[in-house]
Order: C-alpha cells, then sequence, then structure tokens
C-alpha cells in the first residue's frame, strides 16, 4: 500500500500523465486473483477438514 501511494505521489508530483494507475491496476488484479484462488482452495473439503483437525490437535496440545 504504501509502494503505491509513493508512485501516486511521484506521479502527482510529475504532473505526468496518470502512469501511476497501471501498477495500482496490476496490484489489484494480481490480489483479486489470489483471493479467488485461496477460497477455491478452503472450499476443497479435505484440505479444509486436515486444517480442521491439525488446529483441533494443536489446541488440544496446548491445553495438556
Amino acid at each position: 500500500m504504501g509502494v503505491n501511494a509513493g508512485l501516486y505521489a511521484i506521479n502527482a508530483l510529475a504532473g505526468e500523465p496518470h502512469w501511476a494507475r497501471l501498477p495500482l491496476l496490476g496490484w489489484g488484479l494480481g490480489l483479486a486473483i489470489h483471493a479467488a484462488v485461496t477460497v477455491a482452495a478452503l472450499q476443497a473439503d479435505g484440505l479444509r477438514q486436515s486444517m480442521v483437525r491439525r488446529e483441533i490437535e494443536q489446541l488440544r496440545r496446548r491445553g495438556a
């Protein structure tokens, strides 16, 4: 976020056409793709169940 703000500030000071929007759009697209892949992976029953079992096991070990 700080890098994007810095690029936007440099662009505003330079007075050039709004080139800083391209990195912002690229960053947003990458973030959206990452979120979609993560959500899809967590929806898989096997992965989700194994994560839940692992968390329960860790909580049991801490309580003992």
